[in-house]
């Protein structure tokens, strides 16, 4: 067989493998869903895709072009445990091997699991880490001005706090939210205005050269960047963070109750034929994106603010099914 051949029948392989695993948790919700619900409004990420996720129907489906990318995502853990494991004293835990789980106050299940968990000798948890590997130049530069993604903060606090829930007696587990970037990116024309200049923090992951008497990046090199991540004591606490290396602590506008607020919205879109607002695209503290989440989902132009639940339901399964 061609190689092009075997790869592809490898895919398609691993998409029924994934399929099956789908199929097993119907009417879970998710961690990887993770969002905010605050006043009514969303963000983070859409319970209308979360919902849609529980109930078996995938709105952003694996191709093979994602798959590279979903690779190099499990390529880049499988190289953090590589190294953390020749100097962790204790035991690493990842994945299924140390599962979270709760209920929604309507009973509705959500599950999920952590990239890796540092453990002591006898196994319990002492630090987890959720990692991003970076795939777009735009989280690249998200990440050198010293700011995590709201979503990738989200993830790592909800982790933080459930794990403790489930394993460390209630207290949350101290956590890190680290990116690793696997490669150099060009930085051209209108670009360079949007990295750190030179000598500012972070700058030393960027080449510059001179242009005019002006000193430009042109080229990000290859870094890795940690977060620590504080979700403090209560609930409604907003989740703190700083760039592991610095003094200063930040506020986001994560918090636990607004990660539980939008878990019980979700689970309750069904009963209540309520599908709520679209998400809205917002930094770590509050301030706008300059672009639309939804302008990237195939759902887009039948997630109108008017649509009904049950007209909305009828829509997406003509689209990502073929039912009628």
């Amino acid at each position: 067989m061609k190689t092009k051949d075997l790869l592809e029948q490898a895919f398609l392989e691993m998409q029924a493998e994934r399929s099956a695993k789908e199929e097993t948790k119907l009417g879970i919700l998710r961690a990887g869903n993770a969002g905010l619900m605050d006043d009514g409004q969303f963000a983070g990420a859409c319970p209308r895709t979360a919902y849609l996720r529980m109930i078996g129907q995938e709105v952003n489906g694996v191709d093979e072009d994602q798959n590279l990318m979903l690779e190099g995502g499990l390529g880049n853990e499988d190289l953090w445990v590589s190294a953390l494991r020749r100097k962790w004293p204790g035991q690493i835990k990842q994945e299924e091997e140390i599962p979270i789980a709760w209920h929604t106050p309507n009973g509705t299940k959500v599950t999920g699991r952590p990239d890796i968990v540092l453990c002591d000798a006898e196994g319990m948890p002492v630090r987890g880490l959720e990692l991003k590997l970076i795939c777009s130049v735009w989280t690249a530069r998200t990440v050198l001005k010293g700011e995590p993604k709201l979503s990738h903060l989200t993830q790592a606090a909800h982790y933080s706090w459930k794990i403790g829930e489930n394993y460390c007696g209630g207290k949350p587990l101290e956590f890190e939210l680290w990116y690793t970037s696997r490669v150099n990116w060009a930085l051209v024309g209108w670009m360079q205005k949007h990295f750190p200049e030179q000598g500012a923090p972070n700058s030393e992951f960027i080449d510059y050269k001179e242009e005019r008497g002006y000193m430009n990046p042109f080229r990000i090199q290859p870094f890795r960047i940690g977060f620590e991540v504080s979700v403090g004591e209560k609930l409604e606490d907003l989740v703190r963070y700083r760039q592991i290396g610095t003094r200063d602590w930040k506020e986001s506008i994560v918090s636990r109750a607004r990660i539980a607020d939008f878990y019980d919205f979700v689970s309750k879109m069904e009963p209540e034929k309520k599908l709520g607002p679209r998400p809205r695209a917002l930094k770590i503290g509050g301030d706008k994106e300059n672009y639309s989440p939804c302008d990237y989902c195939p759902l887009n132009d039948i997630c109108g603010e008017k649509t009904t639940f049950e007209e909305w339901k009828t829509a997406v399964a003509e689209r990502l099914t073929g039912e009628e």
